[in-house]
């Protein structure tokens, strides 16, 4: 990368992403994606911590598809 540092990047889950409003409503705020730094310069460190960051992110996602979403009456 240009900087030497890698960044994880993910883009949110289209089915949490038509629920967005809802669970703002709940205090949860979605967002277009994730990004952040990985915090390493080497390849290897990179995709390792990569790897950790992604399986914490489908946690994450999973947790938050999983919650029940107030219905609103318009």
């Amino acid at each position: 990368p240009k900087t030497g540092k890698w960044w994880y990047r993910k883009a949110t889950p289209a089915d949490l992403m038509a629920k967005r409003w809802q669970l703002a409503a709940m205090g949860i705020a979605v967002t277009r994606e994730v990004k952040h730094s990985l915090k390493a310069i080497s390849n290897d460190d990179a995709e390792v911590k990569w790897s950790e960051a992604n399986a914490d992110y489908k946690r994450r996602f999973e947790a938050i598809g999983l919650l029940p979403v107030p219905w609103t009456v318009s």
